[in-house]
């Protein structure tokens, strides 16, 4: 039930549009091919639907086949499109802009409070991390990694395991984060199964952007 109910706020979200992010948190999108399947269901669907209403004779069974459908529908767009609604992010402070000057609220904050000549003050801006969720809940979240490089690969799987390594595809995978340290990952295919955990080193994600993708992590990449 808890599930369902969940699935249903995220099809709720995926039409108001609104995403599913903390403050500051820069998404990564990676969305690439996610409305295939509901799109080919849903036409099927109502293909269905066309037929039996030419065939079934009772008006009572032909409504209940109908709403059965739609519910149906509504559930298969609010678990594909979790892509959407709870996409992977990196949180953390506000990023600067394009030419590296501080944002301009952060110059307002500034510049409204007292400086101190015997003491300079030296701001220590926390680290930034990296979340990656699948279907609205968090898989893995790390703030140190080793390298981060272009890998094309051709996992059909959304999310697995494969010894050492996470593997976030369906479309394939584009980048390879080596992580600095095992860190716990935990998935769950579905809501109502127990989630899978492990320790990982290696990452394999899809992303639509793979070179801003590697810019944005190179923020997280340990150079000590």
């Amino acid at each position: 039930m808890k599930g369902e109910l969940t699935t249903l706020a995220t099809v709720a979200r995926l039409v108001a549009r609104k995403q599913v992010l903390p403050q500051h948190a820069v998404a990564i999108p990676a969305l690439r091919g996610w409305w295939h399947i509901p799109v080919a269901m849903t036409v099927a669907s109502l293909i269905e639907v066309v037929a039996v209403e030419l065939i079934v004779p009772w008006s009572v069974v032909r409504v209940l086949l109908l709403v059965v459908t739609l519910y149906s529908l509504v559930l298969l767009w609010g678990v594909f499109g979790a892509r959407w609604v709870y996409p992977h992010y990196l949180d953390g402070p506000s990023q600067p802009n394009v030419a590296g000057e501080p944002n301009v609220a952060d110059q307002a904050n500034v510049a409204d409070q007292p400086t101190v000549a015997s003491e300079p003050l030296v701001a220590e801006q926390p680290r930034r991390a990296l979340h990656l969720r699948y279907r609205g809940q968090e898989v893995l979240a790390v703030s140190a990694i080793g390298t981060v490089s272009h890998s094309r690969g051709f996992e059909t799987e959304h999310i697995a395991f494969e010894g050492n390594t996470l593997n976030m595809g369906g479309d394939g995978t584009n980048l390879q984060i080596e992580l600095m340290e095992p860190t716990t990952a935990r998935i769950a295919e579905w809501p109502w199964q127990r989630a899978q955990c492990h320790q990982v080193s290696t990452v394999r994600i899809g992303v639509d952007a793979p070179d801003a993708t590697m810019r944005q992590l190179a923020r997280l990449v340990d150079r000590d």
